[in-house]
């Protein structure tokens, strides 16, 4: 089935109502993609094994598409980012899809279905839109003086469509269209394009992006046309739709040359708007992604305010941002002590604000590094035990390997109160015949961190006086041996292939908008072997993805 007629208007429109058609569960990416669900947290390789190339993967390694043919709706932050596109200087209602954690790190067409209360939340925000979009009806349609209201609004239609859906419009729904304009025009021509912005901005051509290339067969390869290939990068790259130049490129076909898709990614990877994207992607993946939100016992740290929150997701934001506008690599990312603080941060971190106001560049003390010692990042790993939860962290997000949760009989509370200080009580669970074996792959790297209290401060002596002893391990990796800080841990990160094929994994997953299979490691070794080939750089990763050979390639739906 073409792209271009799966979703026609006929069938939206009539009786003055419209439908939002899709009102379920629409796609499953991944579910008949021949792979295992390994989880996003599942490992990359295996526990263990260092090999970056791995099975079947080198930098120019072939690997054979592993996604089939789909449709995927807009998650929330996309639908905002493509009308503010579309409609420049219109205020957005935000939309939310229920059951949707705020800063999820991948957007799975499985959790992002059109219920009832989606598709109200949606209509209000593009009532809200279109109301506001014709206040300014001359800038809005762009006529000619002098043309006539109908071909006026024919026009606009053919611009605002092609757009909004990603593709070129057809014959049916053009009509169906001018239909919709016709109905509102009695009253006046800005009712009728109000409504014609309602019926395009709750279409499923617009709510869903395509990936069904011009025909497909049964288990075959099937390349993508130009519009959903431009679509697929646009949205990778800028999380919304193509910019004019790579649009044109769509509509002469071009895209679709490998060099050309290339210069494209480069051109657009240079872009603020893509690194502002992918600041936000590695936000998500920390944990930060709907910013610092971890409730801390407010009588034990009264310092923990929402401008003290606010500050932390600034310095990660700035962090990032600063690594991809100047080629900062992996290894910066968990090593490099060179931060941006104001004065709310310098006083948690104990070191002098050298600015009058705002954000300033700093070189942070020893004790820090990277991601890992950052305020934010400490605080989002604090709930509960942070031994733990910092421990699992680095684990499962930076070496990719599975984590069990605990069985459901087990009392998680148990090791708790007593007078245990935070280490004994870290002996007694890895010591525990139930929950030793998983609670040795999280404690041991947690401990190291025990000079950080929960508000990310650091903290080398206890309340006697006595150093806070902070030794631990890191066991089955390639980096393998004791550890007794984060600075020391970041070190073994920094030099970790396996944390290079983690990372690569998740941004792979990101890509793909669905959890990877067994099917799906040699493209991960290909993106790892890629970056490190380039030099490891940030925005390697997303090149790296752009540049394999089945970016733009799905197999044939059944």
């Amino acid at each position: 089935m073409k792209a271009q007629s799966l979703f026609s208007f006929s069938a939206m429109v009539g009786a003055g109502a419209l439908a939002l058609g899709c009102t379920a569960d629409v796609a499953k990416p991944g579910a008949n993609n021949g792979t295992s669900g390994a989880g996003q947290g599942g490992s990359a390789n295996g526990s263990g094994g260092s090999s970056i190339t791995g099975t079947g993967g080198g930098a120019n390694g072939v690997c054979g598409p592993t996604t089939t043919t789909r449709i995927w709706r807009l998650s929330d932050e996309e639908y905002k980012n493509v009308v503010t596109d579309l409609l420049p200087g219109v205020q957005v209602p935000d939309v939310t899809t229920p059951g949707r954690a705020a800063g999820e790190f991948i957007n799975m067409a499985e959790r992002l279905p059109v219920t009832g209360a989606y598709a109200s939340s949606l209509r209000t925000s593009v009532k809200a839109v279109a109301s506001a979009a014709v206040k300014d009806l001359p800038n809005l349609l762009k006529c000619d003086a002098g043309a006539a209201p109908d071909a006026c609004a024919g026009t606009f239609i053919d611009r605002f469509v092609a757009r909004a859906f990603r593709r070129p419009i057809d014959a049916t729904e053009r009509q169906a269209l001018l239909t919709v304009y016709a109905g509102g025009a009695t009253a006046s021509q800005a009712d009728g394009i109000r409504l014609v912005l309602e019926a395009i901005l709750q279409s499923p051509s617009f709510l869903y992006r395509t990936e069904l290339g011009a025909s497909s067969t049964p288990g075959a390869p099937t390349p993508l046309t130009p519009y959903e290939l431009a679509t697929e990068l646009a949205f990778l790259t800028t999380d919304s739709i193509p910019d004019d130049a790579l649009w044109q490129l769509a509509v002469d076909g071009s895209i679709s040359k490998p060099d050309v898709l290339s210069q494209q990614a480069d051109r657009l990877l240079m872009t603020p708007r893509s690194h502002q994207h992918i600041t936000r992607t590695f936000l998500k993946w920390l944990g930060l992604g709907a910013g610092v939100a971890t409730e801390l016992n407010a009588t034990a740290y009264p310092e923990y305010t929402d401008a003290l929150k606010a500050s932390m997701l600034e310095e990660s934001t700035r962090f990032l941002r600063n690594l991809l506008d100047n080629g900062g690599t992996l290894t910066d990312l968990v090593t490099s002590r060179k931060t941006y603080i104001d004065s709310n941060l310098a006083t948690l971190y104990g070191i002098p604000f050298m600015g009058a106001s705002g954000f300033v560049e700093a070189t942070l003390p020893e004790e820090r590094a990277g991601i890992l010692t950052q305020a934010g990042v400490l605080v989002s790993k604090s709930r509960g035990h942070a031994i733990v939860i910092r421990g699992k962290f680095v684990r499962r997000d930076l070496f990719c390997q599975n984590v069990p949760s605990p069985p459901p009989n087990v009392n998680i509370q148990m090791f708790s109160g007593g007078n245990l200080t935070e280490r004994e009580q870290s002996t007694a669970r890895t010591s525990d015949p139930v929950c030793g074996a998983c609670h040795k792959m999280m404690d041991p790297i947690g401990i190291s961190f025990q000079k950080f209290d929960a508000l990310g401060r650091y903290k080398p002596t206890n309340p006697d006086g006595t150093d806070v002893d902070s030794a631990g391990s890191l066991d089955g990796t390639d980096q393998d041996g004791p550890i007794s800080s984060p600075s020391q841990l970041a070190t073994k990160l920094g030099a970790s292939d396996e944390v290079r094929l983690c990372v690569s994994k998740q941004m792979v997953t990101f890509s793909l908008g669905r959890e990877l299979g067994a099917a799906d490691e040699c493209e991960q070794n290909r993106v790892a072997a890629a970056v490190q080939a380039s030099g490891g750089h940030l925005t390697d990763l997303i090149g790296a993805i752009v540049r394999g050979p089945n970016f733009g390639v799905r197999t044939g739906g059944q």
